[in-house]
């Protein structure tokens, strides 16, 4: 139970920094997904299945705060943590450049498959603005702060995981 509560409040901290904070520096209403590279950072360092437990998790919480449409950010985060758990056992988790890597090409994996949701949906945008406007400030975000993010998860694994 303290496991989950200690999750519980690092979660809301980061999502609470994500959206007070950093919103000062956002570029048109677009901003860094801590909770997209905190999946990711999970995937690295718990393998698939948690991995994409801590993906879908992440994810509900998202929708749930964000109000945008319910269960979206679920279901790409648990993709997302699948397959970041996927490489668990083949890369270095203490790696910089794998976590920037990583941030940049979830960040992109997640951004189409919501795209192509969305357009199956029924709903038209301009594709030209959304990768111009969304993307390219959101693959720049995401990239600076992958690497802080993937410390603090890991320090929070550190820190939760039951000493034998």
């Amino acid at each position: 139970m303290k496991k989950f509560l200690a999750w519980l409040l690092f979660v809301i901290l980061i999502y609470s920094i994500q959206s007070s904070f950093l919103s000062l520096v956002y570029f048109h209403g677009i901003g860094p997904d801590m909770l997209l590279l905190m999946t990711c950072s999970a995937g690295f360092l718990k393998g698939k299945k948690l991995g994409s437990f801590y993906g879908f998790l992440f994810g509900l919480f998202e929708d749930a705060a964000s109000g945008t449409f319910f269960g979206i950010n679920a279901f790409t985060q648990l993709l997302v943590g699948y397959l970041c758990g996927i490489f668990s056992n083949r890369v270095l988790n203490d790696s910089f450049g794998l976590s920037v890597v990583a941030g940049f090409l979830n960040t992109l994996i997640s951004f189409v498959i919501i795209e192509v949701i969305i357009m199956l949906l029924g709903y038209r945008f301009d594709i030209i603005a959304h990768l111009q406007f969304r993307l390219g400030p959101l693959l720049c975000y995401n990239v600076v702060f992958a690497w802080p993010v993937h410390c603090a998860v890991k320090w929070m694994f550190n820190k939760t995981d039951e000493k034998k």
